[in-house]
């Protein structure tokens, strides 16, 4: 009986024995494994990452400030930016053009134009590299902007935001009148103008006379047809619209504009003067 229970208990540090040796040379072998797989990994990424260099070395930067050097001559140069029509749309730079990504194959440049290509952080290196291939395809002259937004500005470029309530920076651009205040100050102030920037349809519907019509989304476009020199009272239909169409013509270089508070709706109400367009 003891013989036996010897026996048992020799054969229970055997296996244990064995099972510790089985661990070790799997512990062994198993850490020399994770290591090179390891390895392997990280050199294929290496690999990845030295191919996107390589492409990006082909590519064309052009710094901000060459750029604005072009534009100071009126060279011909056409800004595309390549983003989100979302992040174009709360900022971007001014005259640029929104050609998102997902839309590039349906572009097409004029024969001696210099594209400057807009980009983005979010914008990966592989689809730079495509563009790049596809403008070469097609023999544009072009180059991608060099940094971002913020270096653009940081250089004396301008920029044109959608007006954010929220910003006190967008805030800060933009100078309140009541309407009750408009009829006295347009008399103190030289060659007053009233700027109306809501749709054509409701302008010729009713407007304060006078007024002159750009549409808010036609700002940027027709900001010429903004007599310099003359005092600016601009208004939407309300006062986020108003808000928007002063913070649009300060990003334009058109400061000392005054934006009617409330709108159009606000100056309705004062049952201040209105006319109607006749033709």
């Amino acid at each position: 009986m003891q013989d036996a229970r010897e026996n048992k208990q020799q054969g229970r540090i055997l296996l244990t024995g064995f099972m510790l040796i089985i661990g070790v040379v799997a512990w062994y072998f198993g850490r020399h494994w994770y290591a090179n797989w390891r390895e392997e990994e990280a050199a294929g990424k290496a690999a990845i990452e030295a191919a996107t260099d390589v492409a990006l070395t082909e590519l064309r930067f052009i710094t901000p400030k060459e750029v604005l050097a072009r534009l100071e001559r009126e060279e011909n140069m056409l800004l595309i930016d390549i983003r989100q029509k979302e992040d174009f749309n709360l900022e971007h730079v001014v005259d640029s053009l929104s050609i998102p990504v997902t839309t590039i194959n349906s572009f097409s440049s004029l024969q001696g134009q210099l594209v400057i290509v807009i980009t983005g952080s979010e914008i990966p290196n592989e689809t730079l590299k495509v563009i790049h291939e596809f403008f070469t395809e097609r023999r544009y002259t072009f180059a991608f902007l060099e940094g971002t937004l913020n270096e653009w500005k940081a250089a004396g470029g301008t920029t044109i935001s959608t007006g954010d309530p929220t910003s006190i920076f967008d805030y800060s651009k933009v100078i309140f009148i009541s309407p009750d205040q408009v009829s006295a100050t347009a008399i103190e102030l030289s060659d007053p103008l009233f700027l109306d920037v809501r749709s054509e349809e409701v302008f010729k519907k009713e407007h304060i006379p006078g007024a002159i019509n750009i549409p808010l989304s036609d700002l940027e476009r027709r900001r010429a047809e903004i007599p310099r020199g003359k005092s600016v009272f601009i208004y939407g239909e309300n006062d986020y619209e108003s808000y928007q169409g002063g913070v649009r013509l300060f990003d334009l270089n058109l400061f000392g504009a005054r934006v009617i508070r409330g709108g159009f709706g606000a100056w309705k109400e004062k049952q201040l003067p209105t006319t109607t367009e006749t033709r």
